[in-house]
């Protein structure tokens, strides 16, 4: 977590991040270490006395250059109800996920990284998943890949980044491909 925690150190110092949420969802984008021209990029989805807020920094990069794009107010409600819907809160670390034979599924290829950061007062959890789209119809048995696509879908849909976010596991596909 040291790229993220040098990140949000100058990101807060440049854009003055709100403190003391009661809770915070943070997403972070990395692509495939052949995409070393696509630098990261973070949502974040905070919530204060009840009113939710959202920021969006893209190009996020050590040597200051980062850039926030402009996002709406209206539908976080409604965006938090579908992350919601999809066990945003609840969902397991990849590296517990098995195959049907019960074998662990191994993540190691290189591919756009999706990590999660779920912040409250008291607590702090992670979770990571590559190309979880790809994953989804790789097993297709296991819904947990499908409903992590499917957050990450809602995300960039309410970002309004529907850019092409290529996997690669064998043949190359888009993120945002229909999940079943």
């Amino acid at each position: 977590m040291r790229i993220q925690s040098a990140a949000i150190e100058d990101i807060d110092t440049k854009f003055h991040l709100e403190k003391n949420n009661d809770f915070e969802l943070r997403l972070w984008t990395f692509s495939r270490t052949s995409d070393y021209q696509l630098l990261p990029t973070l949502f974040i989805l905070s919530n204060k006395s009840g009113k939710w807020n959202a920021r969006y920094f893209k190009d996020i990069a050590i040597n200051g250059k980062i850039k926030e794009l402009s996002l709406k107010t209206e539908g976080l409600e409604q965006l938090w109800k579908h992350l919601n819907e999809n066990d945003v809160l609840t969902i397991p670390e990849a590296f517990t996920l098995e195959d049907k034979n019960g074998e662990p599924i191994l993540q190691d290829k290189d591919g756009v990284l999706f990590s999660f950061e779920l912040l409250s007062r008291n607590a702090v959890r992670h979770f990571a998943y590559k190309c979880p789209t790809e994953f989804a119809n790789k097993f297709d048995y296991l819904q947990t890949y499908k409903k992590v696509a499917e957050i990450v879908r809602l995300i960039f849909n309410y970002v309004g980044e529907n850019k092409d976010m290529l996997c690669t596991i064998g043949v190359q596909h888009r993120l945002f491909a229909t999940v079943a």
